[in-house]
């Protein structure tokens, strides 16, 4: 699903991601400190950088594609397929817009042959599979208006109404109390999607996750199944990362 070689990332003389190379045909948890570069690898999958930024790579492919190498539209048929989920929940939603307008806008964007009628009623569909309710009342509200979770929710929906087959996390559940950030990944296991999880939470990343890759100051200092990163983690700094995770919890 994703191919990677020797990508960077830099604006001007800083360097923000450096010589990264993976490959991953499964869901895939990033881990590392912050600023470490977890965040910029996601959105780099996507090309989510314009000038001053400068992306390059060897081979930097998803879902088959070869990601620097698309025009406008083809761009957009790739975002739709592989879906971002940003950490900020209420800033990835126009703020002056309902929400209704909001899924409306987006869906007919990535779906221009669906009515009206269709396009609400896919919207409802995907928001009843997140297990919202009072769906006309989330409908014309505002995203500040709803709690976290909620609003964690209708933004998965928003993607997967929008066709996403897989998901780009950043770090979905880092604002979330732990009822919630539970819901959330019990929510994303029961769908079986694809997804590259970025997360400092081992235990998410435990739950959601068949490979590992742990960064470090803009590159990939390990790649390991998760079976061997929990058991027998080839790095110090992995070593590092589990123990600062198990004094915290």
């Amino acid at each position: 699903m994703i191919e990677v070689e020797k990508l960077s990332l830099s604006i001007g003389n800083k360097v923000i991601l450096d010589d990264v190379s993976f490959s991953s045909f499964r869901s895939v948890g990033i881990i590392g400190e912050s600023g470490s570069g977890k965040s910029s690898l996601l959105k780099s999958l996507i090309a989510l950088f314009s000038p001053p930024f400068l992306l390059q790579a060897k081979k930097l492919r998803v879902n088959q594609v070869n990601v620097l190498h698309l025009d406008s539209k083809r761009m957009r048929l790739l975002r739709q397929k592989v879906g971002f989920v940003s950490a900020d929940i209420y800033g990835s939603f126009y703020p002056l817009s309902d929400i209704g307008s909001v899924f409306d806008a987006l869906i007919a964007y990535h779906h221009p042959t669906k009515t009206k009628r269709e396009r609400k009623k896919l919207s409802f569909d995907m928001m009843e599979k997140m297990g919202l309710k009072n769906l006309d009342l989330i409908w014309h509200s505002y995203i500040r208006e709803l709690s976290g979770g909620m609003a964690r929710r209708v933004q998965l929906a928003l993607c997967l109404a929008c066709g996403a087959r897989y998901l780009l996390c950043d770090e979905i559940t880092s604002s979330l109390d732990e009822e919630n950030a539970q819901k959330i990944i019990d929510l994303l296991k029961s769908m079986r999607i694809p997804l590259a999880f970025v997360t400092h939470q081992l235990q998410h990343l435990e739950l959601l996750c068949d490979e590992v890759i742990v960064m470090h100051g803009g590159r990939i200092i390990e790649q390991s199944s998760k079976q061997d990163f929990f058991l027998s983690s080839n790095s110090d700094y992995a070593q590092f990362l589990m123990g600062l995770q198990n004094a915290q919890s």
